[in-house]
C-alpha cells in the first residue's frame, strides 16, 4: 500500500516564496499577507495571496492550486510593477523549484490563469490613491519527504 503524506500549507509557501524572490519595489518593502490587515492603507506596497480553487491531484502526494494574488500600489506604475515582479518571482521560484524552509513542501509548475490586470474593486473605493492589480495562477506543491 502506498504512503501518504500530509500536503503543505501552499498559501504559505507561496508567500515564502515571494517575500524571497520580491522583497522590495523600487526599494520600498512588499509587505505580503494571506488575510487583509486592519491597517493596509498604511503597508503599502502590499501583496495579498488566496487560494482560492485548486484540488489534491493526488491526494497522497500531490496538490494543485489556483490563487488570487492582489497587489496595491500608491501609484499605478508602482502597482502594476510590483504585480510584474510578483508574476515572475513565482515564474523563477517555480521553475526552481521552490523547497519550503517552514512549510514541508516544494512549489513547481506554474501557470498564469489571467492577469495582471487593474481592478479598483471595493477594496479601494474609499482610497482613490490606491492602485490595485489582479492576477490568477495556477500553481503545483508536493509535500517535502
Amino acid at each position: 500500500m502506498q504512503e501518504s503524506y500530509l500536503l503543505p500549507d501552499t498559501e504559505g509557501i507561496l508567500v515564502e516564496a515571494l517575500e524571497l524572490y520580491v522583497p522590495d519595489v523600487d526599494g520600498a518593502p512588499v509587505t505580503y499577507a494571506i488575510k487583509m490587515p486592519d491597517e493596509w492603507y498604511h503597508q503599502l506596497p502590499m501583496v495579498m495571496v488566496r487560494r482560492t480553487a485548486g484540488t489534491a491531484e493526488n491526494s497522497r502526494y500531490l496538490d494543485q492550486a489556483v490563487f488570487t494574488v492582489h497587489c496595491y500600489g500608491r501609484t499605478r506604475r508602482e502597482g502594476s510593477k510590483l504585480s510584474r515582479l510578483v508574476r515572475k518571482g513565482l515564474v523563477d521560484a517555480a521553475s526552481v523549484p521552490y523547497v519550503s524552509k517552514t512549510e514541508g513542501g516544494t512549489m513547481f509548475r506554474f501557470r498564469e490563469i489571467g492577469g495582471p490586470f487593474h481592478s479598483a474593486g471595493n477594496d479601494t473605493v474609499h482610497h482613490p490613491d490606491v492602485f490595485r492589480f489582479v492576477a490568477s495562477y495556477h500553481l503545483m506543491f508536493r509535500p517535502v519527504v
